[in-house]
């Protein structure tokens, strides 16, 4: 169990915090501004309070969705291509799930604690890796609010692995008098590949006028793949494509406005992820300028990532002061397979092509690699609603986590 207690202030316009490793966010605060110049009036709540971006004294980029859109942001992948100073990189051939390195500012930890903190609203969702196979969990890019890239370090409000900076998902809340649809579809095409197609609606709608309102969003996409499977004996094709991935992501949330001073919201956000083979061609057997990627593996080495983050957010103003609970459990589950059929063969016989795979045959050598997650975290946080220059905020974060690592081998006659 993790626990953390911070308390922040900020007097007119400039970052005062408490603490000697939150003094750098005040260099910051320029860039910040001038980021914001570009992107007209922008709400964030960067600093755990909703405020117009161009007032915001950190250094923070804001995507919406409509300049999400226009630019086909889909992933943390094409987050990371239009954001500057954060770098994002997939490792051993996995395309979801399993293996990442994250980083802001070139800050990095490839074991134990994250420097990056991915938050889901107010809930912290990355992992402490333990394993080659152990990356954080990313959300799709559907029905956001936003996205909120910080450059760190943001230890004070978000000190979940966040020396670095923090990458925060927002989702929409309920709206309590209007009703709000939300639809996006696409069709393409990969080179050397098949059609990738997604569809995604989102509703949200008032049931109680002013009292009570709810959000509801599911989308599917599927994402082709561009490598073949062959034998590397006989040269025959035993499988194309074999590097798609389909993903599913289904949210809710309900909103209730028990009294005028207290709002309590609960929500559930689940995502799968299923990526039919690992996305690794063998040089030996393709020919990139051709567009001919194929790959040896005797068998699919499939990635199954799966999430689902249950929330409850109650929020009551005292009239000085606005009083914040969040309580969450994110529980993930990740699977990984690998084929080292052709690895051992070529430490027994010195080649991965043995003619004794001919004459004797052979056995398929797998290993498969599963990360389990389940993190409970509450948040209670006490901020001030005063207009004048100063600002507070006092509040605990504890999290309790528990993280797992099988790994299996086991052999089958080919």
């Amino acid at each position: 169990m993790r626990c953390r207690i911070y308390l922040n202030g900020l007097v007119a316009g400039t970052a005062m915090f408490l603490t000697l490793q939150q003094l750098a966010m005040a260099q910051t605060a320029a860039l910040g501004a001038s980021e914001s110049d570009n992107q007209g009036e922008i709400v964030v709540t960067a600093t755990r309070r909703t405020e117009a971006l161009n007032r915001v004294p950190v250094s923070v980029v804001a995507l919406t969705p409509e300049k999400m859109d226009a630019q086909g942001i889909r992933s943390i992948d094409d987050i990371a291509r239009l954001t500057p100073g954060l770098n994002f990189s997939r490792t051993s051939g996995v395309t979801s799930g399993g293996s990442s390195t994250i980083s802001i500012r070139g800050i990095a930890s490839n074991v134990g604690a994250s420097t990056t903190g991915i938050y889901i609203d107010d809930t912290p969702i990355q992992s402490r890796a333990i394993g080659n196979t152990a990356g954080s969990a990313y959300p799709k890019v559907f029905d956001l609010q936003r996205v909120e890239v910080l450059r760190g370090p943001q230890g004070t409000l978000f000190g979940a692995g966040a020396q670095g900076g923090a990458v925060r998902f927002i989702t929409p809340e309920p709206s309590l008098t209007k009703t709000q649809i939300y639809t996006r579809s696409e069709v393409s095409v990969t080179q050397a590949g098949g059609a990738n197609y997604e569809a995604g609606v989102a509703v949200g709608t008032p049931l109680i006028q002013d009292k009570l309102g709810i959000r509801l969003a599911a989308w599917y996409r599927h994402d082709s793949g561009y490598i073949d499977r062959v034998d590397p004996i006989t040269g025959a094709t035993t499988g194309t494509n074999i590097n798609s991935t389909d993903s599913i992501v289904v949210s809710g949330a309900l909103k209730y406005q028990a009294t005028d001073n207290l709002t309590i919201t609960p929500s559930v956000f689940f995502q799968q992820e299923d990526t039919a083979s690992r996305t690794q061609y063998w040089e030996s057997l393709s020919d990139p300028s051709d567009r001919k990627f194929d790959t040896g593996a005797l068998v699919p080495e499939p990635i199954k990532d799966r999430f689902v983050l249950p929330a409850l957010k109650v929020e009551a103003d005292l009239g000085f002061a606005t009083l914040v609970s969040n309580s969450s459990y994110f529980h993930r589950a990740n699977s990984l397979a690998y084929d080292y059929t052709r690895f051992n063969l070529a430490l027994f016989t010195g080649s991965p092509y043995s003619t004794l795979t001919q004459t004797a045959g052979y056995h398929v050598d797998m290993a498969r690699n599963k990360n389990a997650q389940r993190t409970y975290t509450q948040e209670v946080r006490l901020q001030s609603n005063a207009s004048g220059p100063f600002h507070w905020t006092i509040g605990l974060l504890s999290t309790a986590e528990q993280k797992s690592a099988i790994r299996r081998r086991k052999t089958r006659p080919s």
